[in-house]
């Protein structure tokens, strides 16, 4: 079963769609066959018994009605209509005796003056003494006749073939001997004879087919069966119908056949509309199944199809939003695998720079120490003279100096690179703090001619490390010194931007080649400063690169960049406090 069911499994929707209504087609006629060979015989004898009964109840009740001498006619009715064998018994079931044992008709031809007997088996004119009709007649037996045909006032009453018959001839009806019953003609039969010895003979128990106030049995060892109904007319005589039923096999055999074809047919019609059936059903699913592979392989472009079938509609939807979802999730983890490259791209670099700043500190280091040890061990083994002795000394403590300013701003980059420090968080007011800085140094632009205009305001708040930001303020305007012919102007503003507080210096007649732009925040990256001397300390070599990771540690967004005669330098902080004025 599981095989089967594997096999099934694997073919196609439309296939099948085709194969189970095929199969149950097969069902319904393997059903209907056993059915038919189980059930049919005893429901095609009850149906008809039962049919048969309302006809003889009526019969009986059409008997009771004339009078005892004249039930031809209503058994000649009877009879002729069902295909059924009736008789009229006495109490003791003997068939009831007629003096005239057959319908005779006695004719008289006036041409001929000639009498004619005839045996009338087709009772439908009702033959009146005295009247003129056209016979046909043909030989019967014992010089009668049996009348072939009939005309009454050029209307043919009645017809059949005959052999021999004779020509039309116009005859008056003499006389008209009809019997009682049609026993005479029904005794003779095989059938009625059997039963009738059957139940003079007390042959058949009565008492178990007992139906009412008659009896009703069926004689199944015949082939085919025989109904038999016995109901009484009055109380002196009964009327016995046999009746045979038709062959059930025969029946049988004929609706089998029957519905073969019509099963057949119907498989046929089924398997033409189930490949329309199996498209329709299938076509969705096709596209569905299409779309999805392209959604495997990444393709979020494609758009399941809508169809009139709503589970499929409802399907497509799905897949759909399916698609949506992973295109959505597919970009937010590229865009996060970018965030995670360029962090990890962030630390290698940061961590490069690290190396590179231990690297360059040693060296800066080293010189210093060098000299500082070359000097003393010159006093010490008195090769330097004593005139000599005070400047290499202040040489010495120059690079002493050197050296601290270099320890300090390693210092201020430790604790702005270390997270464990926090950055003390102040409300600090840049202009206050911007305007401060220049008047620390504003004997310094006077001293080597250099004009300055200032454009500051003073109600900008900021929230920052006032200490770290002071020394970003102090470093940008110390380079400006450095790097700014006399006479030229220095420009420093603070203002207000929308929602940040902008901090910009400008110094004209100088500009930073465009190689050197993006290289001047590492450490330990110099420019040839031509006015370095007016300084009075040494830089450390890693001031803007200091800058650099205080502004980063603010999240704070800065720049230097070359202006049309000049070079800008220039940071922006969000503001604390709109509403704040001092």
């Amino acid at each position: 079963m599981r095989k089967i069911r594997g096999l099934y499994n694997k073919l196609s929707l439309s296939t099948q769609i085709i194969m189970t209504i095929i199969l149950v087609f097969i069902s319904f006629f393997v059903l209907q066959t056993f059915l038919n060979a189980v059930f049919f015989r005893n429901y095609y004898v009850n149906r008809e018994i039962d049919a048969f009964n309302i006809h003889f109840q009526a019969h009986v009740t059409a008997l009771s009605a004339v009078n005892d001498e004249d039930y031809y006619d209503a058994m000649y009715a009877f009879t002729g209509a069902h295909n059924v064998y009736s008789i009229i018994l006495e109490p003791n079931f003997t068939p009831v005796l007629s003096l005239v044992d057959a319908y005779r008709v006695q004719f008289h031809h006036p041409d001929e003056d000639v009498m004619t007997h005839v045996v009338v088996f087709d009772n439908h004119h009702a033959y009146v003494e005295g009247e003129t009709v056209d016979i046909r007649v043909m030989p019967y037996v014992d010089s009668s006749y049996t009348i072939c045909a009939l005309r009454q006032y050029d209307v043919v009453l009645y017809e059949q073939s005959c052999q021999e018959p004779s020509p039309w001839m116009t005859v008056t009806v003499e006389t008209v001997l009809k019997p009682t019953t049609m026993n005479s003609v029904f005794e003779r039969n095989p059938l009625g004879q059997r039963e009738l010895r059957r139940l003079v003979n007390q042959e058949v128990d009565l008492t178990q087919v007992q139906n009412g106030s008659g009896y009703r049995y069926i004689i199944d060892d015949a082939s085919p069966h025989i109904m038999v109904f016995i109901e009484p007319i009055d109380d002196d005589r009964y009327v016995m119908a046999v009746k045979q039923l038709q062959s059930t096999d025969a029946i049988i055999n004929v609706v089998s056949a029957y519905q073969s074809y019509v099963y057949l047919t119907a498989v046929a019609i089924i398997i033409l509309w189930s490949f329309r059936i199996g498209t329709v059903a299938s076509t969705p699913i096709k596209n569905i199944e299409k779309t999805s592979r392209q959604i495997a392989n990444l393709n979020f472009d494609v758009v399941a199809k809508d169809s009139a079938n709503k589970e499929a509609a409802s399907l497509s939807e799905s897949i759909n939003l399916i698609s949506r979802n992973l295109r959505t999730t597919i970009e937010t983890i590229n865009k996060k695998n970018s965030e995670l490259v360029a962090l990890y791209k962030a630390q290698t670099q940061q961590s490069n720079l690290r190396r590179q700043l231990v690297s360059s500190i040693s060296h800066e280091l080293k010189t210093p120490l060098m000299i500082i040890q070359v000097t003393l061990q010159a006093i010490i083994d008195g090769i330097i003279s004593s005139d000599d002795i005070p400047e290499e000394l202040q040489n010495a403590l120059d690079e002493v100096n050197t050296s601290s300013v270099m320890l300090q701003d390693l210092l201020q980059i430790y604790k702005v690179d270390n997270r464990d420090a926090l950055l003390a968080d102040e409300t600090v007011n840049l202009g206050e703090l911007v305007q401060a800085a220049f008047e620390d140094l504003e004997m310094l632009f006077q001293s080597n001619a250099l004009n300055t205009e200032i454009d500051i305001d003073v109600s900008l708040l900021i929230a920052a490390d006032g200490t770290l930001i002071e020394r970003v303020v102090s470093n940008f305007m110390t380079n400006a010194v450095k790097y700014t012919p006399s006479g030229e102007f220095i420009r420093i503003r603070v203002y207000r931007k929308d929602t940040v507080a902008v901090f910009e210096i400008e110094n004209k007649g100088v500009r930073i080649p465009e190689v050197d732009l993006e290289k001047i925040w590492l450490p330990f990256y110099r420019l040839e400063a031509p006015f370095e001397a007016r300084i009075k300390n040494r830089s450390s070599g890693i001031g803007l690169y200091l800058v650099a990771e205080i502004l980063n540690a603010h999240r704070f967004t800065y720049a230097i960049r070359n202006t049309q005669n000049g070079v800008k330098a220039s940071f922006e902080a969000p503001l604390k406090d709109f509403s704040t004025h001092i």
